[in-house]
């Protein structure tokens, strides 16, 4: 039977759950290097030491935010029942979908942040060292790999190389 939340409980969840929602938004509207911490509280109408709660930075924020659309992008790719050319195919449509629905601005203030230190440390904290992108290349390399086994795809595809160019392309 599932555990019924607390009102506390509930409410800690809309909190964070409203911290995450104005800091993608955020990266949407705002070049990265403009946003503060107090338009996020402002935006979310909590106080400080209520964002730091669940947030230790603001780049924390976003490396969760970065790390939770890759899991999505895994999942995606997980639960998808096709061949392996039709699953990469698929994804890199879905990938470039998301990438037009969430803009110009949101695309850049990405790639600007995985440039940075913050964002290699916030990753290594959040996940305990393992490379954010690791799972996802290894997902994209076992269908590569599946697909040229079953004769979908040309036996002379360099595995690591288009893994690599694959997951960098949608990483984020």
């Amino acid at each position: 039977m599932p555990e019924t939340l607390t009102s506390r409980q509930a409410q800690a969840l809309s909190t964070q759950q409203k911290i995450y929602d104005v800091g993608y938004e955020l990266l949407k509207s705002v070049p990265i290097d403009k946003i503060k911490i107090q338009d996020i509280i402002k935006a979310c109408g909590i106080s400080t030491g209520a964002f730091y709660h669940y947030y230790a930075s603001k780049e924390m924020l976003f490396v969760h935010l970065m790390h939770d659309q890759i899991r999505s992008n895994e999942e995606f790719l997980c639960r998808m029942d096709a061949s392996a050319a039709s699953k990469i195919r698929l994804y890199l449509l879905r990938r470039f979908t998301i990438a037009e629905q969430r803009g110009l601005l949101f695309e850049r203030n990405v790639q600007q942040f995985r440039m940075t230190e913050e964002y290699r440390k916030g990753r290594r904290e959040a996940i305990g060292g393992r490379p954010i992108q690791h799972g996802m290349y290894n997902l994209i390399s076992e269908i590569l790999q599946r697909g040229m086994e079953v004769g979908e795809l040309s036996p002379d595809i360099d595995v690591p190389m288009v893994g690599q160019t694959i997951t960098y392309i949608i990483s984020t």
